[in-house]
């Protein structure tokens, strides 16, 4: 029986993706990209796509220091995902092969350099490591205040007025009553 060669062109469009994925699934793994979230005032988050490793065995290894310090110092492994579905309220996820993770615990305003080595005993295809340069957020001060019973806030480069300042370091009550001092 002969194929048409409509029909065979249809049949390699339509599955064309399912042995891509086929191609690249194995043991060892493959590197793609790599990318860094958005700082906060204490931690730098990452991200590394991969492919293959289906026996999870690879690993990425994080150390970092400031920058133009000479010690490294050693961050928690990237969290490795692949497929885990997550069902939270009404938002269905599954994470992508990848590895994720944060550094946690720097200071405001610093520049930092993250090394990241990616291993497999397996092996690896494509880039093994990166080198980052990446700064916390700055802290900027900023005042929280209540007027008519509401909340508000303001940075030290605005004008004060009649605001109630809530000072570092106390607490308030609803009205703005001070009712204990730290």
């Amino acid at each position: 029986m002969r194929i048409f060669a409509p029909y065979r062109i249809a049949f390699t469009f339509l599955f064309l993706p399912f042995f891509a994925n086929a191609l690249e699934a194995g043991d060892n793994v493959v590197s793609k990209e790599f990318i860094t979230e958005p700082p906060t005032l204490i931690s730098l988050g990452f991200e590394w796509e991969i492919g293959g490793d289906d026996n999870r065995n690879a690993e990425v290894a994080v150390s970092y220091r400031k920058k133009g310090d000479q010690i490294w110092k050693q961050g928690l492994p990237l969290l490795r995902l692949q497929g885990e579905p997550t069902i939270s309220g009404p938002m269905a996820y599954t994470a992508p092969n990848m590895f994720a993770g944060s550094i946690f615990d720097l200071e405001p305003g610093t520049e930092y350099e993250c090394r990241f080595v990616l291993t497999d005993p397996d092996g690896v295809d494509g880039k093994t490591d990166y080198l980052v340069t990446i700064g916390t957020r700055p802290e900027e001060m900023s005042w929280t205040y209540i007027e008519n019973r509401q909340l508000g806030t303001f940075s030290e480069r605005e004008k004060v007025d009649d605001k109630v300042p809530f000072a570092f370091g106390t607490e308030y009550d609803w009205m703005g009553v001070l009712t204990r001092r730290r």
